[in-house]
């Protein structure tokens, strides 16, 4: 496998583990659940995908979901002459 076709997720390894060590390690210290409808691995799949979501749609449209373009919304009450 060549540099430019590798997974990402090869090159954020260490990292990536650290994080989710210290993720796991939180969670039990607090009491959470690691599975279940309340448990961690359901929360964090949920964040994961929202923000990639958002971090998708706002490089598509070129701005935050609260930023605006910059121009008047269409049906803002206000009519033109």
């Amino acid at each position: 496998m060549s540099p430019t076709t590798r997974p990402i997720w090869l090159s954020l390894r260490p990292r990536s583990f650290a994080i989710a060590r210290e993720l796991v390690r939180s969670a039990r210290a607090l009491g959470v659940a690691m599975t279940g409808l309340v448990g961690m691995l359901k929360a964090l799949t949920r964040t994961v995908i929202v923000t990639a979501l958002r971090e998708e749609m706002t490089e598509h449209l070129g701005y935050d979901k609260h930023e605006g373009a910059g121009t008047p919304t269409t049906g803002s009450g206000q009519r033109r002459c």
